[in-house]
């Protein structure tokens, strides 16, 4: 892990050194994190739609064939939950922040399980994990460490990785 936060460090600070960056470069840089992250974070949990397939369904917001409804979903939620994660990124991370993001990711999915917890234990182990991680200025190694923190505690029954 040490040598990928390294790596991270490094891509940021050769892109503050790259600053400012014009309007045309930022746009690009968004749509480029946008597709790349939509599909990965789907291809990894097994949906078979391929990255210019992705890119199709985000940019027209038009079905491909012979593809599942279920799979397009996943596509359109996730990019949904990216948009609302970029909307809400001056806002102190919160319980509601996080079901919002679950919600979204399981839009039309499962209607039964979105934003609700596993089991009702999960509702301290989140309050305490927000509490440690707002009790001191965001890093990229604190986000890092937020993030291997709330995939333990595993929230939710489905999506915990991806929210």
């Amino acid at each position: 892990m040490n040598n990928k936060l390294e790596k991270i460090c490094e891509l940021k600070s050769e892109l503050d050194y790259r600053r400012p960056l014009n309007q045309d470069e930022i746009k690009r840089i968004k749509e480029n994190y946008i597709i790349k992250n939509t599909y990965n974070s789907n291809a990894i949990e097994g949906n078979t739609l391929t990255e210019m397939e992705t890119r199709f369904i985000i940019e027209t917001d038009l079905a491909i064939g012979k593809k599942s409804l279920k799979e397009h979903l996943q596509i359109r939620n996730y990019n949904n939950a990216l948009l609302y994660i970029e909307s809400s990124r001056n806002e102190i991370l919160s319980e509601e922040n996080i079901k919002t993001i679950h919600t979204v990711l399981l839009d039309g999915i499962d209607r039964i399980n979105k934003g609700k917890y596993r089991t009702t234990d999960t509702f301290q182990e989140i309050h305490t994990l927000l509490s440690w991680y707002t009790s001191e200025p965001v890093t990229i190694k604190r986000i890092i460490e937020f993030t291997c923190k709330f995939i333990n505690i595993h929230p939710f029954i489905d999506e915990n990785g991806k929210t």
